[in-house]
C-alpha cells in the first residue's frame, strides 16, 4: 500500500478498481462523497459484511479515529486506488487555478 499520509500540492495517480475484492486493508482510496463536495482520499482500516452488503470503514492518516462520514462506506462510492503520490509537484496545477 501506498505509505504516509498526503499533503495539499501532492499529485496523487489513482487506478480505477475493476472488484471491490481488489481492495485491502491498507489501501488509500478515493470517495466521492456525493453532491459538490471534493472527493475523500483515505486509507481503508476495516472491511465487513451488513445484509449480505459490503462495508468498510476509512480514516484518514493524520486523524485520531474515522469521521463519522466514513464509518460505513460503500464499494459504490469509491472513485479510485491511490497507487503512487508525487510530492509537490501539484502546486503547479493549483497555481495556474489561483489556489
Amino acid at each position: 500500500p501506498v505509505q504516509g499520509g498526503f499533503e495539499r500540492g501532492d499529485l496523487l495517480v489513482v487506478q480505477g478498481v475493476a472488484k471491490f475484492s481488489e481492495l485491502n486493508i491498507g489501501d488509500v482510496v478515493v470517495l466521492d462523497q456525493g453532491g459538490d463536495v471534493i472527493p475523500l482520499v483515505h486509507r481503508i482500516v476495516a472491511f465487513w459484511e451488513e445484509s449480505g452488503l459490503a462495508r468498510f470503514i476509512t480514516k484518514g492518516d493524520a486523524n485520531s479515529s474515522p469521521l463519522l462520514i466514513e464509518r460505513s462506506n460503500i464499494p459504490e462510492q469509491i472513485i479510485g486506488k491511490v497507487v503512487f503520490a508525487v510530492p509537490k509537484i501539484g502546486y503547479i496545477g493549483l497555481w495556474f487555478q489561483g489556489q
